[in-house]
C-alpha cells in the first residue's frame, strides 16, 4: 500500500499531469502509460530485498487517470522501453517523448536515458514528476536529467 507521504506526492501532481493529458489529447498527440510490475525472481526481491509492487492495489493506475488510459505499457524495471513500448515508438515515428509521473530519480531518469540513447529527445515534466523518496530524491533526479 502506498504511505501517507506518497499519497499526498501523488494528488500534488495530479491536476498538472491531468492538464497535460487533455491538452495532448485535444492537439492530436498520443498519450501512453507505463505501469512498474515487480516480480519474485526479480533482482529487486533477490538483491536488495525489496518486494513492492507486485500485485494490485500497488500497481494500479490511480482512478483519477483511467479516463485516460489507452495502452497500458507493463515493465519490469525502471525504464519504459520493454520490447512492447520500443515497438509502439517505432511504428508510430516517435522522435520526441513527454516524460511526467512517478518516480523522477529511477523510472523517470532511466527512460529518459534510454530515449535519448535511442535518439529519441525526452523532455521531463518537472512539476508532473515526484519521488517516493521525497523531495531530496526528485530534486536529484532533475539534477541528473
Amino acid at each position: 500500500m502506498k504511505s501517507c507521504s506518497e499519497i499526498r506526492q501523488e494528488s500534488y501532481i495530479i491536476p498538472t499531469v491531468i492538464k497535460l493529458i487533455e491538452r495532448f489529447l485535444a492537439a492530436g498527440k498520443l498519450v501512453e502509460f507505463t505501469r512498474f510490475i515487480n516480480t519474485a525472481d526479480s533482482n529487486y526481491v533477490k538483491l536488495i530485498h525489496w518486494s513492492r509492487l507486485m500485485q494490485e492495489p500497488e500497481t494500479s493506475i490511480i482512478d483519477k487517470l483511467q479516463p485516460y488510459i489507452n495502452n497500458i505499457f507493463d515493465k519490469p524495471y525502471h525504464s519504459a522501453f520493454t520490447e512492447n513500448f520500443s515497438t509502439f515508438i517505432l511504428i508510430n515515428q516517435i522522435s520526441k517523448i513527454y516524460l511526467c509521473g512517478v518516480a523522477t530519480d529511477s523510472c523517470i531518469l532511466k527512460t529518459a536515458i534510454d530515449s535519448f540513447e535511442r535518439g529519441i529527445e525526452p523532455v521531463i515534466i518537472k512539476d508532473a514528476c515526484f519521488s517516493h523518496g521525497g523531495q531530496q530524491a526528485h530534486d536529484a533526479g532533475i539534477f541528473l536529467l
